[in-house]
């Protein structure tokens, strides 16, 4: 009856190892994603690059849009860029930078 108990403690002393290696702290993320992401109802573009101005091309369902609004470029600084209504804009990634 010891190998039992033996092999118990074996089992219940790997679990708490590998609790204890699953608590290691994790640097954390961006506080927002970077590039396009929709959140809410609205298409949103992280820019993660600093300070450095970005060109965008912003992408437009023309389905869903108003005729004035379609495929456009827009210049960015750092931060979350607020592009619209998603899905009426689907999509926006940089072009180039700084602009």
């Amino acid at each position: 009856m010891r190998k039992p108990a033996r092999a118990l403690a074996l089992a219940v002393a790997t679990m708490a190892t590998a609790a204890s290696v699953s608590a290691v702290t994790v640097a954390p993320a961006a506080a927002y994603p970077c590039g396009f992401y929709a959140e809410h109802g609205q298409a949103l573009y992280g820019h993660c690059g600093g300070a450095t101005s970005v060109m965008l091309r912003v992408e437009v369902n023309e389905n869903l849009a108003p005729p004035w609004i379609r495929d456009h470029d827009q210049c960015v600084a750092g931060g979350i860029i607020p592009l619209g209504d998603w899905p009426m804009i689907y999509d926006a990634w940089a072009k180039y930078s700084p602009c």
